[in-house]
């Protein structure tokens, strides 16, 4: 995936947070940082996307500040397989992405995350999981195609 996945598992500390009851108040009061990867076959709807059976998304997740206000970095890199819409053969797409989202206090503690814009509002059991597939899934093209001339 390239050279600096390595880098990154030898400076920061892997995931020691549950991705699908992510504690955004305790990441967001420790300034903390995850670099780590997770095996595709985790994500429900990327699972028919996937190259092979060991394939991975890497993702860096941290937090910002600027003038009182946090910010969570978010970025993504990951090989998929999609079904070219022309020729309907196999063509991959190397998806890498890197967004920053608002964070936002929550009007009510039990509501699920909701995305408004590229706010997010900070509840407890945040489903950091969800949210990668869903943004994977935003970023997918709607008519996969070759990069060359196809039939």
């Amino acid at each position: 995936m390239g050279d600096i996945y390595p880098y990154y598992f030898s400076t920061f500390m892997k995931n020691n947070y549950n991705l699908q009851n992510f504690d955004l108040y305790r990441f967001i009061a420790k300034k903390e940082r995850i670099c780590d990867k997770i095996p595709v076959f985790k994500f429900n709807r990327l699972s028919d996307f996937k190259i092979s059976d060991d394939d991975s998304l890497f993702y860096d997740v941290s937090i910002s500040e600027a003038l009182g206000q946090h910010f969570l970095n978010l970025e993504l890199n990951i090989d998929l397989r999609l079904l070219c819409y022309r020729c309907l053969e196999d063509v991959e797409l190397k998806l890498k992405t890197s967004n920053r989202y608002e964070l936002v206090q929550a009007t009510s503690k039990s509501e699920k995350h909701v995305i408004d814009d590229i706010k997010i509002e900070i509840i407890d059991n945040f489903d950091l999981l969800s949210f990668i597939e869903d943004e994977i899934l935003l970023e997918l093209p709607t008519s996969p195609k070759h990069a060359f001339e196809c039939n």
